[in-house]
């Protein structure tokens, strides 16, 4: 089954407390993995997206009542974040 996630970027890096520190500059990017467990070794996929992504639609194929894990970290020319709390979605 194919289905699209929508991924709000702003709304996930909030609740999961990403962030970069004013003093360390603006984010040139964003990494998204998903993966079918929150050790992310099995199935792992990921995304790079731009600095100005807000959103994403991941338009992979998706198959229903497998669990999906998905993290995300920022990064800019001082560094790259830690990853994000993990997200679970079951399609």
């Amino acid at each position: 089954m194919r289905q699209k996630i929508f991924f709000i970027l702003g709304y996930i890096m909030a609740v999961a407390g990403i962030f970069l520190p004013t003093r360390a500059g603006t984010v040139t990017g964003f990494t998204m993995q998903r993966a079918t467990n929150n050790g992310f070794t099995q199935n792992a996929t990921s995304f790079s997206l731009g600095g100005s992504a807000r959103s994403y639609v991941d338009a992979g194929t998706l198959n229903p009542r497998v669990t999906y894990y998905y993290r995300i970290n920022a990064s800019n020319a001082v560094g790259t974040s830690g990853w994000s709390t993990i997200s679970v979605l079951v399609p």
